[in-house]
C-alpha cells in the first residue's frame, strides 16, 4: 500500500488523509511505520504522527513490542532533518542491536533498515527506486555503514542478524543520487522563467571513464549553442553516443537540445539519437522508459508544432522506430502510437513520402516480428495490439491511401505502394484477418494494386471495372485508366487469361459495349503479349497479316506509376493503341489456347445489343476480333 500512495495521491490527496488518520489508530508493529511515513511524504506537511516517542521509551523499558516498526517510522521521515534526530535513530538501533533494549527479532531487523532509510529511499519499502537524500551528509554515512558493518562481521551475532547486515550494505552500496527533483526544478525555473537546464547535473558516468568526459563535452558545447562551432561539436558528440546505452535521464538533455535550437543538422542528430535509444538491442538492465515516454509526448503534438520542433526531415526517423517503440507501451499507447504516426504520415503525403515509405517499412518489421513469433509463448507484445496492426493496414491505411495516393505530375507513389502491399500481405494472411472493404470509385485504385494478393480480390476488381461506363468527355476517368493498367500485370497462367477475357466479356453482355470492359481486355492481352515475348511468333503462326506489337512495347509492370504525369486525354490515347492492336493479338492467343469459339461467340452476342449511339471505336474493335478468330483479313 506504501508503495502504490503517489498513484493514490494523483487520484484524490484526500484518500491519502484519511489513510493517513486510520493509520495512526492501528498499533505499533505490522508495517504501521512503512504505512505513515509514505503518507506524510506524500502529504508534504511536517505531521508527526503520535506515539511513537512513547513507543521507544517503553521498549527500553521493556514494556512493549513494535519498537522496530516505530523506529523505522522516525528514521524514514529524519532524512531531511537536523543531524539529532538521526543519531538519536542509529543510537537507538544500536540499542536493540546490542541487546540495551528489550525487542523482538523483528524489532532487531527493522533497527538495521532504519538507519539505511536515514540515508535514503529503498527499493520496496514505499518508493521504487534507490536515491540518497540530497542533505544527508558524509559523515552520518560513515556511522551508519560502520554500525552496520559491525553487526555483519560480528562471530557471536546470530547468523539471520549477520546475513541480514550484510543485505543492507549492499542496499547502501545501490544507492544514488536522484535527478528527478532537480530536473523537475530547473525545468519549472524553465517555464516560468525562460533559465535553461543545466545539463551537467543530468550528466553523470563514473570518474575516469571516456564516457564522463564525452557527456562534459556535451554540457559544454550546449552552453555555446549559439556557435556554429558548438553545434558541429554537439551534432558529432551526439552521433557518437547512439551505439551507447545512455543512462534514463538523457531523455531530458535530448529535449533541451531540441527546444535551444534551430540547426536541422543538430535536430536531426537528436532525433537519430533518441531512435537508437529505442533500440531493443540495449544491454539487460538498461531503463529507457525515459526515451519511450518522450518519443509518446513528442507524437502527441500537433504536426506543425512536431515538424517544427524536430524538423521535417528528421520526422521518417521516428516513423521508423515504431516496432522498437511499440515493443515497450501498453496496447492502448502502442494503438496510439500507430493512429498518431499515421496522422503525421498523412499530413506529408503530398509534400514527400519518406514518411509514409518509413511508417511502412516499421510495421513491416513489426508485422514480421509477430509472424516469426507465432508459436512462442512470449510475444513481445500484445494479441490485442496486432489485431488492432492488422486491421488498421487493412481498413484506415487502405482508404486513406486509396483516397490520397493516387498517382500525379509530382508524385507517383509507386514506392508507397509497394511497401504498403507488402505489409498487406503480411496484414491480411487469413480470412480472420483481412477487413473487406467495398469497392467504389474512391478507392478503386488501391484495389486494383493489391489485387495480386488473391484471385479472389482481383476477380472483383475486374467485374467491377468492366461495369464502368465509357464517359463522354475523355472516354473514361484517369483513376480508371490507371486502374487497369494496374491490373493488366496480375496474371500468373494461361487459364487465369482465358477465364478474364471470358468474365469480362460476360460483364459486356449485361451491361453493354460501351464499358470499360474491353479497355480491360486490351490491357491484359497488351501485357500478355509483351511479357511472354509473342511479338517473336512466327509469321505462320499468325493470322494472314503480320500482328502488331508496337502498343505492347509501352507494357510494363508499374506502367500504371510510370505514366503518373499523363492527363486523362493523353490516357485515353494511350489505350487507343492498345484497342487497336487487339483484334489480332486476342484472335492469335484464343487460337493458340483452343477458346476462339467460345470468345467468339460472346463477342458476337454483344455485337447484337450494339445500339446507334455506341462507341464507334469500342464496336470497330468488336466486329474485328470476330473477324479475325474467323479467319478474315
Amino acid at each position: 500500500l506504501s508503495i502504490a500512495m503517489p498513484t493514490i495521491t494523483s487520484i484524490s490527496s484526500s484518500a491519502v488523509t484519511c489513510l493517513y488518520t486510520v493509520s495512526e489508530q492501528l498499533p505499533w508493529g505490522g508495517g504501521k511505520g512503512l504505512l505513515i511515513s509514505s503518507c506524510v511524504k506524500q502529504l508534504n506537511e511536517e505531521l508527526k504522527p503520535s506515539g511513537f516517542l512513547d513507543t521507544l521509551s517503553a521498549a527500553r523499558d521493556g514494556a512493549v513490542g513494535g519498537s522496530g516498526d516505530a523506529l523505522f517510522c522516525v528514521a524514514s521521515l529524519a532524512g531531511s532533518s537536523s543531524s539529532k534526530e538521526l543519531d538519536f535513530v542509529v543510537k537507538t538501533a544500536n540499542g536493540f542491536m546490542a541487546g540495551r533494549a528489550s525487542g523482538s527479532g523483528e524489532d532487531k531487523f527493522a533497527s538495521l533498515v532504519a538507519m539505511c532509510v536515514t540515508i535514503g529511499d529503498i527499493p520496496g519499502l514505499g518508493t521504487c527506486r534507490p536515491s540518497i537524500n540530497k542533505s544527508i551528509k558524509k559523515t552520518h554515512v560513515a556511522k551508519v555503514a560502520a554500525a552496520i558493518k559491525k553487526v555483519a562481521c560480528d562471530d557471536l551475532e546470530e547468523s539471520k542478524y549477520r546475513n541480514a547486515a550484510a543485505i543492507c550494505l549492499g542496499v547502501l552500496s545501490s544507492l544514488r543520487y536522484s535527478t528527478d527533483d532537480v530536473s523537475r526544478s530547473e525545468s519549472t525555473q524553465r517555464n516560468d522563467n525562460g533559465k535553461r537546464f543545466d545539463l551537467e547535473s543530468l550528466l553523470r558516468a563514473k570518474d575516469g571513464t571516456v564516457m564522463l568526459q564525452t557527456l562534459r563535452d556535451v554540457a559544454n558545447s550546449h552552453h555555446h549553442i549559439k556557435s556554429s562551432i558548438s553545434i558541429k561539436c554537439l551534432d558529432s558528440l551526439l552521433t557518437s553516443l547512439q551505439p551507447v546505452a545512455l543512462p534514463g535521464t538523457f531523455y531530458l538533455v535530448i529535449e533541451t537540445i531540441l527546444k535551444d535550437t534551430k540547426s536541422d543538422e543538430l535536430k536531426s542528430s537528436c532525433v537519430s539519437l533518441l531512435a537508437s535509444q529505442l533500440e531493443s538491442r540495449r544491454r539487460v538492465g538498461f531503463d529507457g522508459r525515459g526515451f519511450v515516454d518522450l518519443t509518446t509526448r513528442l507524437l502527441k503534438m500537433p504536426v506543425d508544432d512536431l515538424s517544427g520542433l524536430l524538423g521535417r526531415h528528421s520526422l521518417p526517423t521516428i516513423m521508423s522506430s515504431l516496432s522498437d517503440l511499440i515493443c515497450q507501451v501498453s496496447t492502448t499507447a502502442g494503438e496510439d502510437v500507430i493512429r498518431n504516426m499515421w496522422l503525421i504520415c498523412k499530413a506529408y503525403l503530398h509534400i514527400a513520402t519518406d514518411c509514409t515509405v518509413a511508417f511502412t517499412s516499421g510495421l513491416n518489421k513489426l508485422l514480421g516480428l509477430a509472424s516469426a513469433e507465432k508459436n512462442t509463448s512470449k510475444p513481445a507484445f500484445s494479441p490485442a495490439l496486432l489485431r488492432f496492426a492488422r486491421n488498421f493496414v487493412a481498413g484506415t491505411m487502405f482508404e486513406d491511401l486509396s483516397a490520397q495516393a493516387i498517382p500525379t505530375k509530382e508524385e507517383t507513389f509507386q514506392e508507397v505502394w509497394e511497401g504498403y502491399v507488402h505489409i498487406r500481405g503480411l496484414a491480411c494472411d487469413s480470412d480472420n484477418h483481412s477487413k473487406k472493404t467495398e469497392i467504389s470509385k474512391t478507392n478503386l485504385f488501391g484495389h486494383s494494386v493489391c489485387s495480386a494478393l488473391a484471385l479472389k480480390s482481383l476477380r472483383d476488381a475486374e467485374a467491377w471495372v468492366a461495369r464502368q461506363s465509357v464517359f463522354e468527355h475523355a472516354g473514361a476517368a484517369r483513376t480508371d485508366l490507371l486502374s487497369i493498367l494496374s491490373l493488366s500485370s496480375h496474371i500468373q497462367n494461361e487459364q487465369e487469361m482465358i477465364e478474364t477475357i471470358k468474365s469480362t466479356l460476360d460483364v459486356m453482355l449485361v451491361k453493354g459495349s460501351d464499358t470499360l470492359g474491353l479497355y480491360l481486355v486490351a490491357a491484359k492481352v497488351a501485357f500478355w503479349w509483351e511479357s511472354r515475348r509473342l511479338h517473336q511468333v512466327e509469321i505462320i503462326d499468325a493470322p494472314q497479316e503480320e500482328v502488331s506489337s508496337s502498343s505492347s512495347l509501352i507494357m510494363d509492370r508499374n506502367l500504371c506509376f510510370k505514366l503518373n504525369d499523363f492527363s486523362s486525354a493523353t490516357l485515353v490515347e494511350t489505350f487507343n493503341l492498345l484497342l487497336a492492336d487487339l483484334p489480332k493479338k486476342l484472335a492469335l492467343l484464343c487460337n493458340r489456347w483452343g477458346a476462339a469459339e467460345d470468345v467468339c461467340n460472346r463477342v458476337s452476342r454483344i455485337l447484337g445489343q450494339v445500339s446507334r449511339s455506341a462507341n464507334t471505336q469500342l464496336e470497330t474493335c468488336l466486329r474485328e476480333i470476330v473477324l479475325f478468330m474467323n479467319g478474315g483479313t
